[in-house]
């Protein structure tokens, strides 16, 4: 299911999130002024995308370096599409578990990015948090 047609079921369903009404808002807005929608749309999906990775890694996998990070997120996205995300994908709401819930959430934006996307994410990210003196990675 693509963010648009989420982002449609969940307006329809009257359980649209404050982020889905306000870019659900800059959509219409954007085709109001004759600006392409789905390009719009593609970059929301993508920048919350790249978030939820980003938490995932910190909350999952914090002792990881961004290239180990990379590996192991794209195994356990892969197997979440392949097997809960079948179930899951038709729910009005995110699983209550906090793993499931940032699966969910980077599955909703698409398809199960590549460890090369993942890396790429987290590489942009792990220059920050290098700087943490507290960061250890293995």
């Amino acid at each position: 299911m693509t963010l648009a047609e989420t982002l449609a079921s969940r307006l329809e369903a009257g359980i649209a999130t404050a982020d889905d009404l306000a870019l659900a808002a800059r959509a219409v807005r954007a085709a109001g002024a004759g600006r392409p929608v789905l390009a719009l749309m593609a970059d929301a999906a993508r920048a919350r995308r790249d978030n939820l990775l980003v938490d995932l890694w910190r909350q999952h996998f914090a002792d990881r370096s961004p290239h180990a990070a990379a590996h192991a997120l794209a195994d356990l996205l892969r197997r979440y599409e392949a097997t809960g995300w079948r179930h899951d994908r038709l729910r009005a709401s995110p699983p209550g578990d906090a793993l499931r819930r940032l699966e969910f959430g980077i599955l909703s934006t698409g398809s199960a990015p590549a460890w090369r996307t993942i890396f790429d994410v987290l590489q942009r990210q792990g220059a920050r948090l290098q700087s943490d003196p507290e960061t250890v990675w293995t």
